[in-house]
């Protein structure tokens, strides 16, 4: 059981330097799951509402944002900024620079916090895969044009990243499959970039897709009411695996045991990732393993986000109404 359960991954700020905090965080983690976890690295920079941010060392992006009232920042292209009347500048060799000193430290804060690794979030459309995706990068310097430039920051990233946590310390990404927009990533530049990451010395890739600009099929898709509706990146896990040799850790809409049974049995991938499913029930691998094998009690609905962007936190909005509905014991 332990291939389909993997690391637990927590995604966080990677400009937060708060003191002690991803030691209380690591720490939390270790007595909830009995083990540490590893640290998913991001930095989110999309546009949202025709605004650019980055949270600049405040707590949140939301106090960030409501302490500004027009903002602008580096950014690697201009693209949905052009659709909104507004051409957005791109991110500076310094900004660069800046940012990926920042991934680096930020791993070193995690192996220091006592994380057991770290994930490149390079994928939904955040930085990292807008630098990837010709769509986002518009650029005409050494970061900007063929596969090779596009992918040139993560590698800068990943030998920051080794020189501050040392070559023992298990360094993964979160990689988009293809974009599914036009004149996005496609899975054909995707496997490049698997290949660049492997000569790297990438430890594990997890393989995603799609943007937030991907329609219905975006990251965290709906709707899924079957076993064939699920695992929606199989097919491209099926054509990395048997290109790439690093470990292929496959993420997307997983939620019955018989899928990942298969998909680690046939070989698609050497680990499955699921993130939904355990807000909803956080004890799912648990009940698996006792033998109750009905798939995630997850309807896939992405209620879920709303909390989470209104700063409440993130839980099953399903769960919560339903257990408002049953009446209290006198």
């Amino acid at each position: 059981m332990r291939k389909y359960l993997g690391y637990n991954y927590l995604a966080y700020n990677l400009m937060t330097t708060q003191e002690g905090l991803w030691e209380q965080i690591s720490r939390k983690i270790c007595v909830l799951c009995g083990q540490n976890g590893g640290l998913e690295l991001s930095h989110r920079l999309i546009l949202e509402k025709g605004r650019d941010f980055v949270c600049k060392g405040e707590k949140s992006c939301q106090s960030y944002l409501k302490k500004q009232k027009s903002m602008e920042c580096g950014y690697p292209i201009g693209l949905f900024g052009q659709r909104l009347g507004k051409v957005w500048p791109e991110m500076t060799a310094g900004d660069i620079q800046e940012l990926i000193e920042a991934f680096g430290l930020a791993a070193q804060r995690a192996k220091k916090a006592g994380f057991d690794g770290v994930q490149i979030h390079a994928a939904h459309g955040y930085l990292m895969n807008q630098f990837l995706s010709p769509l986002f990068n518009k650029r005409s310097d050494a970061y900007g044009g063929s596969v090779e430039n596009r992918y040139q920051i993560l590698r800068e990233v990943l030998k920051k990243i080794r020189s501050r946590v040392g070559s023992g310390f298990p360094v993964l990404i979160k990689l988009n499959s293809q974009d599914f927009v036009e004149r996005g990533l496609t899975l054909e530049d995707s496997l490049k970039i698997g290949r660049l990451l492997q000569e790297d010395g990438i430890d594990a890739i997890e393989l995603s897709g799609g943007t937030f600009q991907s329609g219905q099929l975006m990251p965290s898709r709906v709707g899924i009411t079957n076993e064939e509706k699920e695992a929606y990146f199989l097919e491209a896990a099926k054509v990395f695996k048997e290109t790439i040799k690093v470990p292929l850790i496959l993420v997307g809409g997983i939620r019955s045991l018989p899928v990942a049974q298969r998909i680690i049995e046939q070989g698609w991938a050497d680990y499955i990732s699921m993130s939904r499913p355990f807000i909803r029930e956080s004890g799912l691998i648990k009940r698996w393993k006792s033998g109750d094998p009905r798939k995630a009690s997850c309807l896939s609905d992405n209620q879920c986000f709303g909390p989470a962007m209104a700063g409440e936190g993130i839980y099953c909005v399903v769960e919560k109404k339903e257990k408002q509905k049953v009446p209290e014991r006198s």
